[in-house]
């Protein structure tokens, strides 16, 4: 420990690891007194951090060039469990900052902790409370906590690792404020705020500030500009920061899960967001492009998961963009006010070049209401509500919304300019759904759309869609009544919105017959009144349940008898009157399956007890399934079909998964089955035109390959023949 003192400050370095406390020891690090934990040995004296901006020789490598990649742990101070550690004075934990890139600035360039660091331990039960400053650049790892109270600030790097660069960055951030529109994009989508890996409260009045560094590479425009790291703070909580705690008994906590790598935000009591801008100035060859976030989606990444907890209430003012992978969770008693802007992403997929790309293998972003959403903005994308929810959408300026995506490769040639990205809809319209798989419990009763639903005209519920019917919404799912004036057991239909009903889509075809106590009745027609006034043509069913009426009158003509008989030797007679016609059906089955007769011809059979049938329809020697016929006599019709033989086939899709560190130690190949398919006996497919999304790929029926996919040895290459003789599986790999 080596310490300098003046008449109004102390400093005290620590080299080598320490321990600090014992169980249960109550420590203060006073009001004039730094702790500084070097992060190498030539750490000597003070270096002159400045609090507003974190910059200082070892906050960034003192040239502004690549540092080494290599990160390398100086020293670890442990704090023992139980013990409570006030810091009325400044607490610093140094670490070098840099890239990770090549020595040109190409790559993925992180302001993250590169070479030496310096890490506290906070063991159980440790609690660490913050009346002034924690200068995190390196980290704090552990099972302890850490209490900021009103007045104290703790600054810890805010890594973004996929800045593009500002060549490409100046077209899509809009360049100077006056050219910023809702065309530019945050010229970032993947960020980490995570030094600090212990339980972290900030109290109202506390303050948690990013340190933002964004690295600009050598450039020559008539003079050389060096290469240069551009640095800012961006206050994350408090005053003036994204999250504010707006009164003394609301806080919000933070913690970081070093195995999932998310870091989780509560939000308790009463929280607001405020503009937040991320602005830095940052100088690319001779410009200053004075980026900024303002009006811009601001994105919440898939290392993101925020909860607003039961009782909070959380005002959001500004425009975000949940992108797969992060979570919105809105507790059971929590109240969300959405007075600005949220797009939750679904199916998006990066498509931008030269950067890292955000990963593809996160789920859709995920907003979950349990509690109360009230939205005076604009919402879109999937949001699952839990029981009793309410998500109330009265006054919502919009629910469709677009967001724009990609970097244009001409982004170098108008700098300041707005240049042309992909346009990717994050959504084109809102859908809520209930996550209970029993009951749709969040009812319309609880889900206020207003009065005027110019802004949608269907809206969808778990698996049912709701229309509005000029005063409320309802499920559109309706009723047509049949009203009989004989006992007849089909009494309704459902339909749609705007579904036309006419006698042909009704469940019993006019001059249809039924017996009772010894009288044949046949069905006359449909009518829209009770008193057989006004005749059926059709009608389109609107939002509300209709009564029709069928009007049944006593058979004054023969009456025939068509009786079918299945492949089972059922039988099931049906009445007719004479002069009725009939469509002989084609096919009548309850169960089918897909089965392939070749490579184009795939056919719905029928399956019963095991046994597949090839099913034509009904007919006999004189009435051909398929036709139409008069009713002139009694008919005995026979199902007409042919039995079948069929295999199995199962498909596997096989992926390599690499091994430690990409080597092919651990390394293994894994199938998953995509299709499974049933296939005649007896016939050859042709596999390179076979299932069609699997067209032109190579098959073999060799499980168990070895090296990587391209090197599979493949028995069934494009254009081999598969003879059918029994139960297959075929495995592919790209």
């Amino acid at each position: 420990i080596a310490s300098q003192n003046t008449s109004s400050q102390s400093y005290i370095y620590v080299y080598g690891d320490a321990l600090i406390g014992e169980l249960y020891d109550e420590l203060t690090l006073g009001a004039n007194t730094e702790l500084y934990l070097p992060h190498n040995a030539s750490v000597t004296e003070w270096l002159d951090y400045n609090p507003s901006t974190g910059k200082s020789n070892a906050a960034l490598d003192v040239n502004n060039v690549q540092i080494s990649s290599t990160i390398t742990k100086y020293i670890t101070i442990t704090i023992l469990e139980g013990t409570q550690l006030t810091v009325d004075g400044d607490f610093t934990i140094g670490a070098d900052r840099g890239q990770n890139a090549g020595a040109s600035g190409s790559g993925s360039i992180e302001a993250d902790t590169r070479s030496g660091y310096s890490e506290v331990i906070l063991e159980d039960k440790v609690q660490v409370i913050v009346n002034r400053y924690i200068r995190c650049y390196g980290y704090i790892r552990g099972t302890g906590e850490i209490i900021a109270n009103s007045g104290a600030s703790i600054y810890e790097p805010f890594v973004i690792t996929d800045w593009p660069g500002a060549t490409k960055a100046g077209g899509v951030y809009g360049g100077k404020n006056s050219n910023r529109n809702e065309n530019n994009r945050v010229p970032f989508s993947q960020f980490e705020v995570r030094h600090i890996e212990v339980k972290t409260t900030i109290k109202h009045g506390a303050n948690l500030i990013g340190l933002v560094a964004i690295y600009t590479s050598k450039q020559t425009v008539i003079i050389t500009i060096d290469a240069r790291w551009n640095t800012t703070t961006y206050p994350l909580i408090g005053a003036g920061a994204i999250l504010e705690a707006t009164d003394s008994s609301s806080y919000i906590v933070i913690d970081y899960n070093d195995i999932t790598e998310q870091t989780n935000i509560q939000i308790f009591g009463n929280v607001m967001d405020n503009y937040g801008s991320l602005d830095v100035s940052v100088i690319e060859g001779i410009l200053d492009l004075q980026m900024s976030t303002q009006n811009l989606y601001f994105p919440i990444s898939y290392k993101m998961d925020i909860e607003v907890m039961p009782g909070a209430t959380f005002n959001i003012n500004q425009k975000y963009k949940m992108m797969p992978g992060s979570e919105f969770y809105v507790h059971q008693g929590a109240t969300v006010n959405v007075n600005g802007t949220i797009i939750v992403y679904k199916d998006y997929t990066d498509k931008n070049t030269g950067i890292p790309l955000y990963p593809s293998t996160y789920p859709n972003a995920k907003f979950t209401n349990a509690g109360t959403v009230i939205v005076n903005g604009g919402l879109a994308g999937v949001i699952l509500g839990e029981d009793d929810a309410i998500l109330d959408l009265s006054n919502a300026s919009s629910l469709n919304l677009i967001s724009k995506e990609g970097i244009s490769s001409a982004g170098a040639k108008d700098l300041l300019g707005s240049t042309e990205m992909d346009t990717f809809s994050a959504v084109q319209n809102l859908y809520a759904y209930n996550v209970s798989a029993n009951s749709v419990s969040v009812d319309w009763s609880s889900i206020n759309l207003g009065d005027s639903p110019s802004i949608l005209n269907s809206y969808k519920l778990e698996n049912k869609q709701y229309v509005w019917n000029g005063s409320m919404w309802v499920e559109n799912i309706f009723s047509v009544n049949i009203d009989s004036n004989i006992d007849y057991g089909e009494s309704s239909i459902t339909g749609s919105f705007g579904t036309v009903i006419n006698e042909n889509n009704l469940p019993i075809p006019v001059g249809a017959t039924t017996q009772i106590d010894n009288v044949f009745y046949s069905l006359e027609g449909y009518y829209t009144d009770s008193t057989y006034n006004n005749k059926l043509s059709s009608i389109t069913i609107g939002t509300s349940s209709i009564t029709i009426y069928a009007k049944w009158v006593v058979s004054e003509k023969n009456i025939y008898s068509i009786t079918f008989t299945d492949v089972l030797g059922n039988q099931t007679v049906e009445y007719y009157t004479e002069g009725a016609t009939l469509t002989l059906p084609t096919q009548t089955y309850d169960s089918k399956q897909q089965i392939y007769f070749s490579n184009t011809d795939i056919r719905n059979c029928y399956v019963v007890n095991g046994v597949a049938y090839d099913i034509m329809g009904y007919s006999n020697s004189s009435y051909q399934y398929g036709s139409t016929i008069t009713i002139t006599e009694d008919i005995n019709l026979e199902l007409n079909y042919s039995k079948v033989d069929y295999f199995e086939i199962k498909v596997y899709e096989v992926k390599h998964e690499s091994g430690i560190l990409g080597s092919n130690v651990g390394a293994k190949n894994v199938a998953t089955v995509v299709d499974t398919v049933y296939v005649k006996a007896g016939i050859t497919l042709d596999l390179s035109n076979f299932l069609g999304p699997h067209c032109g790929i190579s098959y073999s029926d060799e499980e168990d390959w070895f090296g990587n996919v391209t090197g599979y040895t493949i028995k069934y290459a494009d254009n081999d023949q598969l003879e059918v003789d029994g139960n297959k599986e075929i495995y592919y790999g790209a």
